[in-house]
């Protein structure tokens, strides 16, 4: 009977879980990607910064509670025909910011600025202010360097095992 080979566990190990986290991340990215394109149909119409500002508040993602992030707060008013629609998303997925990232998205809206805003046809009271942001390509990005690793980790394993083997 032989006994575990960390020469192999570890590789192995490192490469399953590169590899999964890598496949999640290309995943997420894809998602945030596909629901970013929903906003490419989304017709433009003029609306006029009403407010804006940074919110701190606690992480909610469930890693460390007291890990602070920001929010931009951009209130925005535009109008359909007849109706007057007050809307607060800048993009179609929400995120956690830095504070200095919270801080250039709301100096991009000064109150009082006209701006144009995209809404959804079928929802008009649904608007952002931005259709695409790069998030997903960040995820994209860290999802295929572990994939990378993981294949990495997976040939060292290999090796390892049949230099083992060919030495027995």
């Amino acid at each position: 009977m032989s006994s575990i080979n960390f020469g192999t566990l570890i590789p192995l190990v490192i490469a399953i879980l590169a590899g999964g986290t890598g496949g999640i991340l290309i995943i997420l990215g894809w998602q945030k990607k596909r629901r970013e394109s929903i906003t490419g149909t989304w017709l433009p119409a003029q609306g006029v910064i009403l407010s804006s500002s940074v919110k701190e508040h606690r992480s909610v993602d469930g890693g460390n509670p007291d890990r602070v992030v920001y929010s931009p707060l951009v209130r925005y008013q535009y109008t359909l025909g007849s109706r007057t629609y007050t809307g607060m998303r800048v993009t179609f997925t929400p995120s956690q910011y830095t504070r200095q990232k919270a801080e250039q998205t709301v100096n991009r809206f000064p109150p009082s600025t006209p701006v144009t805003i995209y809404y959804d046809p079928l929802h008009p009271e649904e608007a952002i202010l931005e259709q695409h942001s790069t998030d997903h390509q960040v995820l994209f990005t860290l999802g295929i360097v572990l994939s990378v690793l993981s294949v990495g980790s997976m040939c060292i394993t290999l090796l390892v095992f049949l230099v083992e083997r060919w030495m027995q």
